[in-house]
């Protein structure tokens, strides 16, 4: 087919900033999977195809209803299946779905209920936004439905945007397997992004959006809806003009005062989570929030909590339609940290299980540290759990292991967590606590201190100089940590540089600014390479 127009160019976010025609992104796609005679594996566009947020737009507005985000789903399979897509743009939200479908997963029928007629799917970042999305909305359902269960896990989207295709098959089949267990319900969805994953992958599940039946079994509202609200569309909701309808109608008995964007309805366009582009494309992905956020000046109202959590997160009011009618948050209630999502998540379960089944599941034990808001927040913004800060502190106490910076008396050690490699600055307090200065974590792996001499630093960059002019003591040698060849690899490429290791037993240390400088170019280099 020909494109002989440019509404997709002005409608699709990706298209428009790279400033480039459909068949311009074809051919280099197509070159990137297909590298043909080029003497090295050709990767122009690992990073566009990983760009993609599939809300679907482009076909939309498009008269020939050619599906853009269909082929850019379809490269990204096809780069997985060759190992050439960097792990790093996934590997993260594939953990957070591994962990809301296993240890935050709950799948249960009410007490002596043999089939249950209806269950209520939240998805995987309901309760992670607040647990109270799914406590409340629960003990609504089974006041009108007694023997509704709950299904508490992930719709499998994170493995389907990764292009993950047997991990998603394997989800599927667990999903499967579960609604089965269930009685084969009609599956209630919170999430217009779920619906379109049910539809796709699992047809033969009965489903219904919980918009339209609190509609139609009616909600007592908590009539708090105070100020004037914009009401913001999901991009996937364009697809379900009924859903659209139901959660006016609802806004409307609440009596909220509301109206609609200029991007709404079939034109409705993506707050920037789908496709989980933010760790391959941070600079769009916080441009696509902040220009969905302009178009409004009122606070906003939506039925899609990643849309309320990445607005939120970008200092936009926002509040999720379930605020409204149970009198939950206001507009100000900023986005919640990763951290905060895994424990939000268990909190649910937890209290589910205690209310309908009179069941407890055993606290997590957490060590005793400080960590301020701030930082919580900042270790957010890179997909760094509180957990995997513990997880490194426990592990330089244990082995002590780690260097001591001598200005501060701040101990800094790391530890490689499946794939990443993780950095806490910490401080043992008096009462054998521990306070959390910083945190960050690279891609790299490091390999070993090579046996040779060290090269000259007038080449240098000046990023790697300053770094190896700090002074920093080994802990377990008490000796100053001095300049050393390191081995380092990363997707396949091996190489060495200069970092701070300690003479005798080989501790390193990499200081922030040289990770999230120097460093991390060299990572975006190998992966676009």
């Amino acid at each position: 087919q020909k494109c002989s127009c440019d509404a997709c160019m002005r409608a699709c976010d990706l298209m428009r900033l790279h400033e480039k025609t459909p068949r311009r992104l074809y051919e280099e796609v197509y070159i990137t999977i297909h590298p043909g005679t080029l003497s090295r594996d050709g990767t122009w566009a690992t990073r566009l195809i990983s760009t993609c947020d599939h809300c679907g737009l482009c076909k939309e507005v498009c008269p020939q209803h050619i599906d853009f985000s269909q082929f850019l789903l379809d490269s990204m399979r096809a780069m997985q299946k060759k190992g050439a897509m960097p792990w790093p743009f996934h590997d993260f939200w594939l953990r957070d779905m591994a962990y809301a479908s296993g240890k935050a997963g709950l799948t249960r029928k009410p007490e002596n209920v043999k089939k249950s007629s209806y269950a209520f799917f939240p998805g995987c970042q309901l309760a992670g936004s607040d647990p109270r999305y799914v406590t409340r909305t629960y003990e609504w359902l089974r006041s009108k439905k007694p023997d509704a269960a709950i299904w508490m896990t992930c719709c499998g989207a994170p493995a389907e945007w990764a292009g993950e295709v047997d991990i998603h098959a394997a989800h599927l089949e667990e999903m499967r397997r579960q609604w089965r267990e269930l009685g084969e319900p009609t599956v209630g969805l919170a999430c217009p992004n779920c619906r379109k994953m049910f539809e796709e992958y699992l047809p033969e599940l009965p489903v219904v959006f919980l918009a339209e039946v609190m509609e139609e079994w009616g909600v007592e509202m908590a009539g708090t809806a105070g100020e004037p609200y914009a009401l913001f569309d999901p991009c996937p909701s364009r697809y379900y003009p009924e859903l659209q309808e139901s959660v006016r109608h609802l806004a409307d008995a609440a009596g909220i005062t509301w109206e609609n964007l200029p991007y709404d309805g079939k034109k409705a366009r993506c707050c920037g989570y789908g496709g989980h582009i933010g760790i391959a494309s941070p600079s769009h992905t916080s441009y696509m929030i902040t220009s969905r956020a302009k178009e409004e000046e009122l606070p906003y109202v939506t039925y899609c909590v990643n849309c309320r959590e990445s607005f939120a997160g970008q200092g936009k009011e926002a509040v999720h339609i379930l605020d409204l009618l149970f009198g939950l948050n206001g507009a100000g209630r900023p986005a919640a940290t990763v951290t905060e999502r895994w424990h939000n998540r268990l909190a649910a379960k937890r209290e589910l299980l205690k209310t309908y089944w009179n069941e407890t599941i055993e606290e997590e034990t957490h060590m005793k540290l400080e960590v301020e808001k701030e930082l919580e927040r900042k270790l957010s913004a890179s997909q760094i759990l509180i957990e995997d800060m513990e997880q490194v502190i426990e592990h330089c106490e244990r082995e002590d292991r780690g260097i001591i910076d001598p200005e501060t008396g701040h101990r800094i050690g790391h530890l490689k967590i499946q794939h990443m490699t993780y950095w806490a600055e910490y401080e043992v307090l008096p009462d054998g606590g521990y306070k959390l200065w910083n945190g960050y974590s690279h891609r790299m792996n490091l390999e070993g201190v090579m046996s040779m001499p060290t090269i000259d630093g007038g080449g240098r960059d000046q990023r790697i100089k300053e770094a190896l002019e700090k002074k920093v003591i080994c802990r377990r040698c008490q000796v100053e940590m001095v300049p050393k060849s390191t081995f380092f690899d990363y997707l396949g490429h091996n190489f060495h540089t200069e970092i701070l290791c300690c003479p005798k037993c080989g501790e390193v240390y990499l200081p922030e600014a040289l990770v999230k400088g120097r460093m991390a170019d060299v990572e975006r280099e190998l992966e676009d390479k």
